[in-house]
């Protein structure tokens, strides 16, 4: 089956061609046509389909318009339900993409000489086209970008294909050349470029009268609707035409001499750069005639560089200046003379190669550049200014700076995360571009997805570096997986056992060393102190750990140079270093003595050890702590292993409201803090208050530090006591004694109000939820509603899960469950869309159990569904949870098993020591009544002998895959 787009919006099977009826459905199509291969979630199709009609819609209305488009299609799965959302597979034929990629081969055919087979091509993505307009009939605002994008590349196949016709010089040729040359000057009126095609063809035709008027038509188009005069080359081909030059009976003769200098070829398949190619692609056809490829040493630039070069239609000049270091203008002005053929460049190349260009159309690649960046930024700028026809794409570690510069930044290769799923991790570029080399080096290695962690492993070890990557698999003739991915701990010494490539790509060392040499005083002992950041740093963090040598004016040179790299994804620029990059600076810090590093790693962890001692847990503190996440815990360890009690303190602390947020699934680090005995009593109380805040999450009845002892150790700290007080009211919410939660909660009010306003919020939603338990709903309304007003209509990150998770919890206990999933699906769509964040487990679990309560299963299936299969902040005991709102969802839709499913979900409850919720109990018993059975009912001392050798993860596995099962064919 095809889709067709050039045109009318159509499907085409064996049997025919049929137009998509209905406005939305052939809007959903175009959009998912675009985004072919990829997920588009229910909620973007709605935003952009539907547009202002959106607002008051739900995912439903999608859903609606899916099955309407899928009953028009031969085969209804080709519109994919995926877990983002729906999808068109990549396998599914557009015309679109096939008139693309017929273009493309057709330009590689033409600069190899082939024209007859490139006008063949030409032809036949020209007769893709169906229609005048691309993407017919669908609404504009969808398709606005890619029908002119479309277009744009058809106006440029008609181009090439009359310009070659012209070339062939036989009568047909000439006569169809003129047939496309008409045809794009109804089309664009005022371009030049198909007006001249015309009086070249009509003049070789033997009709010089036509060729005139052709003129003189575009003549008075350009005066009447700009005010100018066609410009000097056309002016100069009707001046021919007057004079009738003999030239211009042979077409083929008007061309400009072609020159295409030869440029490397690359030996092997270029692997995960198809984005890169295709965003350099389009920069050029929208008319940048400057780009740099700027990115760190062994990145790829000039691979990429390569491959553009292989496109590039027309005269081609490449230079390679890697054996110029800092060679001067003249220099680099004579090669590119030599290099185009101009012989003697004369006593000043730079103005004989602008005089020569002046109205050339010539492509300019320039490899290399950094060794003498400032010489090729006056080139690029003599060029841009006075050679209109000329355009340059160069590679270099650093930006030339010049006027009507496009940086393209060549970055690393994406690689998994750290237990992402093998069939997974296989599919991103560094693995796909370790794969294909290991098939080069080792063609007898047998790879599968068990082995994707071992891979991911390897490639992140050279931070997604293709040179990286390349030396690697080099040794993989002798080595196995494992063998090599041990290999990585030396990554800076292993060596290119090939003889090609330059000396500065024989290794990592070598390729760093080569930017490293050219350092100055100031900048390698900035390089050097920067070797004790584990990630991402702040240049106020450099300031502090390497001393007033990082000053941001030298930390951007170095960033500029790719010596580090800058890493954008936060509010505040942060920089970080490549781990070959690290090591060669650790090597330069031990050869400086014993003492540097142990100096600077006491700067490094005071740093962040004092970073927010003594200040309230919140959103910049929570931020910070995530971007900074290594170094935290790299100074963490550091200060245990050396003894630093007070940065253990702080650190600690820090790090504890971390996990906290996180309900990190783990306590390990907190117990190392306790044992290790450099606590103070308050410090001390602090991290067991914190340890055993996550373990009610881990476990509820897990030891618990007196209460007494601990509130008293805390008094002199107003925050500290109220959160003492929290923890305690919530461990016995958790375990089901009411009275005690509410009485804790309650006593906090008075505290927190006079001494503790930052906690008062959480205290006040804490209270609510007690109320509601308690059935005081009235009251518990009360104090939601002062929860809610002093968090404001915004509410931050933290706010979001540790106050308005509660306020939904409290309305839904409390009687009103429709306001309750209001006020929680805005704070889920909070926390995805404007502040970028995972939402917390609570938020989760109590949407699905308000979506419940709201009679709306479907709706809960996806909250459920979301907080088990894809939350990574559900653990334990609200795993249990979350398992049980998943069974009393099932059980709500009557799907075949629920009931065992819910006996499963209320013996994960037992054994986590969480009351079986009462939700889960109803549910199970109206299922019972309406199937009329009891097998699986929670009451009457469920037998569960049977659940005894059962494991708590193949206990909730069957549950996960129903409910997302149920998520998959309801869609909400």
């Amino acid at each position: 089956m095809r889709i067709r787009v050039l045109g009318p919006v159509e499907v085409e099977t064996p049997a025919g061609r049929g137009p998509v009826t209905g406005q939305r459905p052939r809007d959903v199509l175009a959009v998912l046509v675009q985004r072919r291969g990829r997920s588009v979630p229910p909620e973007v199709l709605l935003d952009l389909v539907w547009g202002d009609a959106a607002l008051g819609l739900n995912p439903t209305a999608v859903h609606t318009v899916v099955a309407r488009l899928r009953r028009q299609l031969p085969a209804p799965d080709l519109v994919r339900t995926g877990r983002e959302g729906y999808l068109l597979p990549p396998e599914v034929d557009v015309d679109a993409v096939d008139h693309e990629h017929l273009i493309r081969s057709a330009r590689d055919l033409r600069s190899a000489g082939q024209v007859d087979e490139a006008v063949r091509r030409y032809r036949r993505a020209l007769a893709l086209w169906s229609g005048p307009l691309a993407y017919e009939g669908v609404t504009d605002e969808l398709v606005l970008a890619e029908r002119t994008r479309l277009e744009d590349a058809k106006a440029t196949a008609n181009e090439q294909l009359a310009t070659l016709l012209l070339e062939g010089g036989t009568v047909p040729h000439l006569e169809e050349a003129l047939a496309v040359a008409n045809d794009l000057v109804g089309e664009f009126p005022l371009r030049e470029g198909p007006t001249r095609l015309v009086m070249r063809a009509a003049y070789a035709l033997g009709s010089q009268a036509e060729a005139l008027r052709a003129y003189a038509d575009l003549r008075a188009r350009l005066r009447e609707e700009l005010g100018i005069d066609p410009s000097p080359p056309t002016q100069a081909l009707h001046a021919q035409v007057l004079a009738q030059a003999e030239s211009l009976v042979a077409p083929a003769r008007l061309e400009h001499r072609r020159i295409t200098t030869a440029i490397p070829v690359p030996a092997s398949e270029t692997v995960g750069r198809e984005e890169d190619l295709e965003r350099l692609r389009r920069w050029r056809e929208a008319g940048h005639r400057l780009l740099t490829l700027v990115g760190p040493g062994g990145v790829g630039k000039s691979r990429l560089l390569h491959e553009l070069g292989r496109e590039v239609s027309g005269e081609l000049v490449y230079v390679d200046l890697s054996g110029l270091r800092e060679a001067s203008a003249q220099e680099v002005a004579a090669a590119i003379c030599i290099e185009y053929r101009l012989g003697a460049a004369g006593p000043d190349p730079v103005a004989t190669l602008s005089a020569a260009l002046t109205r050339a159309h010539l492509t300019v690649l320039v490899d290399e550049a950094e060794w003498s960046s400032t010489a090729v930024a006056t080139i690029a700028r003599v060029l841009m200014e006075h050679c209109p026809g000329v355009s340059m794409v160069i590679t270099s570690r650093t930006p030339l700076g010049v006027p009507g510069e496009r940086l393209v930044p060549v970055e690393l290769l994406d690689c998994p995360q750290s237990g992402e799923a093998g069939a997974l991790a296989r599919t991103l570029p560094a693995v796909r571009l370790l794969e294909a080399r290991l098939t080069d080096r080792a063609p007898g290695l047998l790879i599968t997805d068990d082995d994707g962690d071992l891979l991911g492993q390897i490639v992140r070890d050279v931070d997604g570096l293709p040179l990286g990557i390349e030396l690697i698999a080099g040794q993989a003739a002798t080595r196995s997986l494992t063998e090599l991915s041990e290999l990585t701990s030396r990554r800076l010494d292993v060596e290119d056992d090939r003889a090609t490539g330059t000396d500065r790509h024989r290794s990592l060392r070598a390729l760093a060393q080569s930017g490293i040499d050219r350092l100055g005083p100031a900048e390698r002992a900035t390089f050097r102190g920067v070797g004790v950041f584990r990630g991402s740093f702040t240049a106020d963090a450099a300031r502090v750990v390497v001393g007033d040598a990082a000053t941001d004016h030298i930390l951007r040179a170095l960033a500029r140079d790719a010596i580090i790299q800058l890493d954008r994804r936060g509010p505040r620029v942060r920089f970080r270093l490549l781990r070959t990059m690290r090591d060669l600076a650790l090597e330069l810090v031990a050869e400086t003595g014993p003492d540097e590093l142990a100096r600077l790693q006491s700067r490094h962890r005071e740093w962040y050890a004092d970073r927010w001692r003594g200040v309230p847990f919140h959103d910049e503190m929570l931020n910070e702590v995530q971007d900074g996440f290594e170094d935290y815990l790299h100074a963490l360890e550091n200060a245990l292993a050396c003894r630093d009690a007070h940065s253990v303190a702080g650190l600690g602390v820090t790090l504890g409201w971390y996990w906290l947020f996180h309900e990190a699934a783990t306590t390990h680090w907190l117990d190392r803090i306790l044992r290790s005995s450099l606590l103070g009593p308050a410090d001390h109380a602090k991290i067991a208050l914190m340890q055993r805040s996550l373990n009610e999450s881990l476990t509820p009845h897990a030891t618990a530090p007196d209460a007494a002892t601990t509130k008293a150790l805390l008094a002199d700290d107003p925050e500290w006591a109220v959160w003492a007080g929290l923890v305690e009211s919530i461990g016995a919410y958790v375990v089901g004694d009411v009275d005690t939660a509410l009485l804790e909660a309650e006593a906090l009010l008075e505290p927190a109000a006079t001494t503790a306003a930052h906690a008062l919020p959480e205290v006040l939603a804490t209270v609510a939820v007690m109320r509601a338990t308690a059935g005081r709903h009235d009251a518990a309304l009360t104090a939601a509603e002062e929860a809610w007003h002093l968090i404001g209509s915004s509410p931050g990150v933290i706010q979001l899960s540790a106050v308005v998770a509660k306020i939904g919890l409290a309305l839904l206990d409390a009687g009103h469950p429709s306001r309750a999933l209001a006020i929680l699906t805005k704070a889920i769509d909070d926390a995805d869309r404007r502040l970028g964040v995972e939402p917390s487990g609570s938020l989760l679990l109590n949407a699905g159990w308000a979506a419940l309560d709201c009679e709306v299963p479907e709706q809960a299936a996806y909250w459920f569904d979301r907080a088990l299969n894809e939350s990574p902040r559900v653990v334990q005991c609200f795993l249990a949870e979350a398992a049980s709102g998943a069974s009393a969802t099932l059980c709500r839709l009557g799907v075949p098993g629920a009931r065992g499913h819910s006996a499963a979900a209320a013996e994960l409850c037992r054994r986590q020591g969480v009351p079986v919720f009462p939700r889960l109990t109803a549910a199970v018993d109206a299922a019972a009544t309406s199937t009329g059975g009891a097998d699986g009912d929670l009451e009457g001392g469920q037998d569960v002998s049977r659940w005894v050798a059962v494991r708590d993860d193949e206990l909730i596995a069957p549950i996960c895959e129903a409910i997302q099962a149920v998520r998959q064919r309801t869609r909400p």
